[in-house]
């Protein structure tokens, strides 16, 4: 019995032993594994920080570049306005004034309304125009029908100039498509300038114009060729 006995508590101890010597290595080796893994958790840690470090620094950085853009575009309309006060602006607006396409018909001898001037071109948008027959007080013999035109702008003259120049129609019944017609412009200054390039019907003739005083149309002598010469032997 006491035998039986020594041999119980010799195997209970020699299996604690077996117990322990395979339980502890696992327990160490587990113990490693979990500081592995806080160690990884901690690295990951750093890392979310230096982003979110970068991130922050990025950001500041955008903010510094849109506040400097915010302050050039501060500093345009200071140089607009200085434009403005020099009167650049507008000198630029008197020099070329907004224009419009227009068409603008006039009569003028209100007692004969067979006689019309219309000007279709572009013109400042308040522009009137002002027609006045001067036939009569024309010293050129062989004068069919002369008209001063004014294109007013306010208080001003309006001219168009060769690169807006406005297309003119005059009706006058003493106008014919026969006849052997010439066009001229008298400046101001009293210059004459033949228009060649113009067109003919019964009773109308139409051209382009660059500048506005008085037109005249005039017959113009017949050219000498054999068929007139013809037509006088007849």
């Amino acid at each position: 019995m006491k035998h039986t006995l020594k041999n119980r508590i010799i195997s209970g101890f020699v299996a604690l032993l077996l117990i322990l010597t395979t339980t502890l290595p696992s327990g160490i080796v587990f113990g490693e594994n979990e500081g592995a893994d806080v160690l990884a958790v901690q690295e990951d840690k750093q890392v979310t920080d230096q982003t979110t470090d970068d991130t922050e620094a990025i950001t500041d950085a955008d903010a510094d570049i849109e506040g400097n853009t915010d302050s050039k575009s501060d500093d345009d309309p200071e140089t607009d306005s200085n434009e403005t006060e020099d009167g650049s602006s507008d000198d630029m607006s008197e020099e070329n004034p907004e224009l419009e396409h227009q068409n603008i018909e006039i009569c003028p001898d209100e007692s004969d309304p067979e006689k019309t001037v219309t000007l279709d071109g572009l013109m400042p948008k308040e522009a009137t125009a002002e027609v006045v027959d001067v036939t009569e007080q024309c010293e050129t013999e062989n004068v069919i029908a002369a008209y001063d035109i004014t294109i007013v702008d306010g208080e001003d003259e309006y001219q168009p100039g060769e690169e807006n120049p406005i297309n003119v129609e005059i009706t006058d019944p003493r106008i014919t498509d026969g006849s052997n017609l010439q066009i001229w412009h008298i400046t101001d200054d009293g210059a004459r300038e033949e228009i060649t390039d113009f067109n003919v019907e019964d009773g109308k003739v139409c051209f382009d114009a660059a500048g506005f005083s008085v037109y005249q149309i005039v017959e113009a002598p017949t050219p000498y060729t054999a068929e007139y010469a013809l037509s006088l032997d007849n």
